[in-house]
This record gives C-alpha cells, sequence and structure tokens, in this order.
C-alpha cells in the first residue's frame, strides 16, 4: 500500500465508482478517523501533507490514475477544514494550490487518454471515464451546495472544474483534425476533399459505434458528441465552398457523398 493511500481520511470511501486498487476498501476501513486529516485538524503534523503531495504528485506523473480517488479527498479534507476553522487564510491558499497544481496534472492525464481513445487499453480508458465522471458528480455536488447557501472561506471557487465539457472540445479538435487532413491521394479539390472526408466520417464513427460506445457512460453521449463535431466540420467546409460556383463534376459529386457517404 502507497504511503498516501494508508494515511488518508475514510472519507473517501464514499466515492465507489472510481475502483483500480485491489481490496481498497477493506485497507482504508481499518483507518481509523482520530489518526487521520492531512490538515492539521487532529494529530496529523503538518509536514504529512507536503509527503503526501509529492507522493501523489509521483504517482499522476506516471500515469497512475487511481490516484483520483485520494486527491479527491484531499480537496474534501481542505474544504472540512477551512469551514471548520483554525487554519490562518495564508495556510488554506497554500495548501489549495498544492491540490490544484495536482489536478491539473491528473487533468492532462485524464484528457490525454480521452483524446486517442482508440489507442488507449479498454481498462485504461474505463479509469479516465471513470474520474471524469466523479469529477462531474463532484462539480453538481458542489453547485448544489453553493444554492442552498454560499458561505464565507478563503479558498478559492474551483469548481465547476467541467471536464465533460473539456473532453467534448477535445473531440471537436479531433474530428477537425482528422476532417482537415490532405487526401491520401489526389489534389486539393472539391472532389478529392468531399471523398476523403465521407470516408473519413463514416470510418470514424463506425469505430465509435462498434469500439467506443460499450466503453463509455451513457450521459457523455460519445456517439453524439462525434458525430456533431464531424457535422459541424463538414458543414463548414460546404459553406465556403458555397461561396463559390461549383462546377458540373463538382456538384454531382456532392450530391454522390450526401446519399453515399454522409452518415
Amino acid at each position: 500500500m502507497w504511503g498516501w493511500q494508508a494515511r488518508l481520511s475514510p472519507c473517501f470511501r464514499l466515492c465507489p465508482c472510481l475502483g483500480g486498487w485491489d481490496g481498497a476498501d477493506q485497507a482504508f476501513s481499518s483507518v481509523r478517523d482520530t489518526d487521520v486529516t492531512l490538515w492539521g485538524v487532529s494529530r496529523w503534523p503538518c509536514a504529512r501533507l507536503g509527503e503526501d503531495v509529492e507522493e501523489l504528485k509521483a504517482a499522476l506523473e506516471r500515469g497512475r490514475l487511481e490516484a483520483a480517488r485520494p486527491l479527491l479527498a484531499l480537496e474534501r479534507e481542505l474544504a472540512a477544514a477551512a469551514a471548520a476553522g483554525g487554519a490562518s487564510a495564508e495556510e488554506l491558499v497554500r495548501r489549495q494550490s498544492k491540490v490544484e497544481a495536482l489536478y491539473e496534472l491528473l487533468r492532462d492525464q485524464v484528457l490525454g487518454v480521452l483524446r486517442r481513445p482508440l489507442e488507449a487499453a479498454p481498462e485504461r480508458l474505463r479509469q479516465a471515464l471513470a474520474v471524469v465522471a466523479e469529477q462531474e458528480r463532484e462539480d453538481r455536488q458542489a453547485a448544489a451546495a453553493a444554492a442552498a447557501g454560499p458561505g464565507t472561506s478563503a479558498l478559492a471557487t474551483t469548481r465547476p472544474r467541467c471536464w465533460l465539457q473539456l473532453w467534448r472540445r477535445g473531440v471537436a479538435e479531433a474530428a477537425e483534425e482528422r476532417m482537415g487532413g490532405r487526401p491520401a491521394e489526389g489534389a486539393e479539390v472539391p472532389e478529392s476533399l468531399f471523398l476523403h472526408m465521407g470516408r473519413t466520417m463514416k470510418e470514424d464513427l463506425e469505430a465509435v459505434v462498434e469500439r467506443l460506445k460499450p466503453l463509455f457512460p451513457a450521459e457523455f453521449c460519445v456517439v453524439a458528441a462525434y458525430a456533431e463535431s464531424y457535422h459541424q466540420h463538414f458543414a463548414a467546409h460546404v459553406a465556403a465552398t458555397a461561396q463559390f460556383e461549383l462546377c458540373e463534376r463538382d456538384t454531382y459529386m456532392l450530391l454522390v457523398w450526401v446519399q453515399n457517404l454522409y452518415p
């Protein structure tokens, strides 16, 4: 067991959705409430925070996505410490900056996996998706708490993190990259460009339906996200092309494209 696994508060056992450690729940159940908290509220020394942050940083730099659970626990414990009082505003801000630096590492790792999901191992892809799903739930809980009555805190507002929105933005960028590539053969004329975009869209969306849809949670609407992004890129290209008069052959090719290739 890693040091930060043994020392973290059992509060993150309330996040069952992320998985990733064999026997983790049993291991954490042995940690006593009186012996934990990394923020100096109880008997743990403040120096322990630095140790845990460094261990989590090293884990995230190695791509260990299971570090998302203890990181979420750190964030929750920080919020609890701020609500309880006893720590100075400067100390809380310092601790929050460390947590946010870890979240940046985690975000880059997760979105890196989701940027090219077909190249990721299925289990790693599931891990990345689970992290995003958990962050979305945490965003909703934070929004509900803020709506119930905003409190006073020295902590900066860091939620919503909107990782699902960042994933959708990555899908749009990937679609633009795929659809905007040069045709493998032929000159860059409307005919060859339409054929390239049609084949690319058809092949990619078939792969999304066959290989990604079974792995993605329903709330991601993965097929719709990809289809919309590819459609928007094609629509923008057609709109630009329509500014010029198409020859008869190009018009015919566009009609054939819509009839035979457009999903």
